[in-house]
């Protein structure tokens, strides 16, 4: 996957992350009432536009924040007031800010190195992201978790095993992947 990527041009890439959160915008627009999003590693689907346009519109936004090989989510009312990390130089907020009620957060945008089409999601391999959200749905089950991914990402069908979290919703620049309600055990 990593080869993949690297073949994208830097216009290209401009060209994915605008659709996917045009995509993101015409889904999500009245359906939003508070924001998990993240902000993009250099291999990542650049979500930045949508964050804005979210913060714009006044609906809460929570970004993460990795330690330990955990991830917390924290309020930010601008991406400027983010942090950089000194380990990796990721770009996150302050532990102190405020973390969400799970009842508060209605979508979750998630990051991956792969997606298919039936929501099942291949992460870095430390399993932040599928913890936390195992512990918001128990807390919250109606929040609805949605992968986002360059074309390249989207392969026919990702490897997985009993912990990973599957996307409700896989969103790539040119399709919107819907979970079957009725596949679930």
């Amino acid at each position: 996957m990593k080869d993949r990527l690297a073949l994208l041009s830097p216009k290209e890439r401009t060209t994915q992350n605008r659709a996917v959160c045009e995509r993101l915008q015409r889904f999500l627009h009245d359906r939003v009432r508070g924001l998990c999003g993240y902000i993009a590693l250099s291999d990542e689907l650049d979500v930045d536009a949508f964050l804005r346009e979210t913060l714009a519109r006044g609906i809460p936004l929570f970004l993460p924040r990795y330690e330990n090989g955990s991830v917390s989510f924290h309020a930010v009312t601008s991406l400027e007031e983010l942090e950089r990390e000194e380990r990796f130089g990721l770009l996150q907020p302050h532990p102190a800010l405020p973390q969400p009620d799970p009842d508060a957060v209605s979508h979750v945008l998630v990051p991956g190195r792969a997606f298919d089409p039936a929501g099942n999601r291949l992460g870095r391999g430390k399993g932040g992201y599928d913890r936390w959200i195992a512990m918001q749905r128990k807390a919250h089950p109606q929040t609805q978790c949605m992968g986002v991914a360059f074309t390249e990402q989207l392969l026919a069908a990702v490897p997985t095993e009993k912990h990973d979290a599957r996307m409700d919703i896989v969103v790539t620049p040119s399709h919107t992947f819907f979970e079957d309600p009725f596949s679930k055990d």
